[in-house]
């Protein structure tokens, strides 16, 4: 498996337009290829109107939202929530197989396995969550990887 790097073309493009949506969305086409995910979605985490911590889609990797809902989730609201309050990911093995359907032109299958990630700054808070849908199981070294560069991912953001 190749190692997990921020693309430097990424970062470099990031500097001159300061489009987060488009750090976080190359953030996470880079992730998935690496790790062979069939689909995911990239959260940012914003506070809403009461001043509560809120996972909002950001960006998508190979999904399709159907029904055209928004995603956002809450603390403790979902998985997607539960990691946003628990601060720790959430790994689901043997999923049902009308969980969830990746589509392409040539079929459809059901994925088995889903991860759901919490992307931290230096100080442990939660600036981003990432959920990843994979065929197979997700190498453990996933997590360790993220865990090198997020600290980097957030200095870009807010720099």
């Amino acid at each position: 498996m190749e190692q997990l790097i921020i693309d430097n073309k990424l970062l470099e493009q990031f500097k001159l337009d300061k489009n987060v949506e488009n750090l976080l969305r190359g953030f996470l086409w880079q992730l998935a290829r690496i790790t062979e995910a069939c689909q995911g979605i990239i959260y940012e985490v914003k506070n809403n109107n009461e001043g509560k911590a809120e996972a909002v889609f950001c960006s998508s990797y190979a999904y399709s939202n159907p029904n055209q809902k928004k995603l956002k989730y809450g603390e403790g609201e979902g998985f997607v929530g539960q990691v946003l309050h628990d601060k720790k990911e959430v790994i689901i093995a043997n999923m049902p197989s009308d969980y969830l359907t990746v589509v392409s032109g040539l079929g459809k299958s059901a994925p088995a396995h889903i991860a759901i990630i919490p992307i931290k700054n230096k100080n442990g808070n939660i600036f981003s969550i990432i959920e990843l849908a994979s065929f197979r199981p997700f190498d453990s070294n996933v997590f360790s990887w993220i865990s090198k560069v997020e600290v980097e991912l957030y200095e870009y953001i807010n720099s």
